[in-house]
């Protein structure tokens, strides 16, 4: 009989989840030196290591609101000229919360989210062998959706895919792919 039960998030209960993923398309970590014919710059590099974890409330079980955060590794640049060496390191972190629809029955559970939140970029290095920092936020938007496939009653993995619109000057929008674990405080069953 316990076979029979659908699976799938329950009203009134929590998706914990952690992964891992990339983005492309957002430049990293860039340093420079001014050189008598001008600047010299590395090419950034474009697609990162991204990690985020969060949570779903499930008000309903098609309904629910989210909260994730994102750190991404920004890379590492280095420019030199003439002996005078610029060093940088990048690191982007993101803060979201917002809507959640999926569909509830079955072991395969497919999801969209939208939702906004803070893109706080921060770099570190050194220039003349001064250390140098320097750190902004921004407003930024995301929407995705992914698809969840339950492993046992209370847990399972997925996987994702995200646009990020950061407001920036110019803005930026990028990509991000995840695979990861997720969990459910409630098992699944039928009822709420």
């Amino acid at each position: 009989a316990s076979s029979k039960i659908p699976p799938g998030a329950r009203a009134l209960s929590f998706d914990l989840h952690i992964d891992s993923g990339w983005v492309f398309n957002l430049p990293g970590a860039q340093a420079g030196v001014i050189t008598p014919l001008g600047g010299s710059v590395t090419a950034p590099v474009t697609h990162h290591v991204a990690a985020s974890a969060g949570a779903t409330f499930w008000a309903t079980r098609l309904l629910g609101g989210y909260f994730d955060f994102v750190a991404i590794d920004g890379g590492h640049a280095t420019a030199s000229f003439a002996g005078v060496t610029s060093d940088v390191t990048g690191t982007f972190t993101g803060y979201y919360s917002g809507i959640q629809l999926q569909l509830p029955q079955g072991w395969v559970r497919p999801y969209l989210d939208l939702g906004g939140g803070a893109f706080h970029i921060s770099a570190s290095g050194s220039t003349f062998g001064i250390p140098v920092e320097g750190s902004a936020s921004f407003a930024s938007v995301r929407v995705g959706g992914g698809v969840r496939f339950m492993v046992t009653k209370r847990w399972g993995v997925k996987f994702s895919a995200e646009a990020y619109n950061v407001r920036t000057n110019p803005v930026k929008t990028f990509p991000r792919i995840g695979v990861g674990w997720f969990f459910q405080t409630k098992p699944s069953g039928i009822g709420r």
